[in-house]
């Protein structure tokens, strides 16, 4: 009987510590960058978005999708073009929009002056087959003083500014 549970909890604690392992791979990856940021040019940043295999984000503010600029000092009128969705058909016969394989979310705006700063977050859901991951919110803060032209891979956000957000919400 002793030997069963002893190898009972050495096979469940393989299961376990793997599955952690597993975990720690993000399910999606997003880098960023700035394409002609210069005054009186229009000006991109492109998010390009990669879910792994069989892996899928929710497209709807009310399944946590979200981006949202929260600072925009000199970068005019900033426009959001998220892509196009696809239907996903629950078990129970629901439909629900979704983002899978890569996608790219572009921000477009004509900087009114120089230095132009903007910030915001990306906050999204990822699921995949057997599971949904926790919330991520993802922040980003460009300016025309620190571009570098190089491709970006944001970031969680730092705890103050989740919250910040979420009063601003209130």
């Amino acid at each position: 009987m002793r030997k069963n549970l002893t190898a009972s909890l050495i096979i469940i604690s393989f299961f376990y510590f793997n599955s952690l392992a597993a975990d720690s791979e993000e399910p999606v990856t997003i880098e960023a960058h700035v394409i002609n940021p210069f005054q009186d040019s229009l000006a991109r940043i492109e998010y390009n978005i990669k879910m792994g295999k069989n892996v899928y984000i929710f497209a709807g503010k009310s399944r946590s999708f979200e981006v949202k600029i929260t600072k925009n000092e000199g970068a005019g009128e900033p426009e959001i073009e998220l892509p196009r969705s696809k239907r996903r058909r629950n078990p129970d016969n629901t439909t629900e929009e979704i983002y899978t394989g890569s996608v790219k979310i572009v921000i477009t705006f004509r900087p009114e002056k120089l230095p132009w700063n903007i910030q915001g977050y990306l906050q999204y859901q990822a699921c995949d087959k057997a599971r949904c991951f926790f919330p991520k919110k993802k922040c980003f803060d460009f300016s025309s003083n620190n571009l570098s032209g190089a491709i970006e891979r944001l970031s969680d956000c730092p705890v103050e500014k989740i919250n910040d957000s979420e009063s601003d919400n209130r």
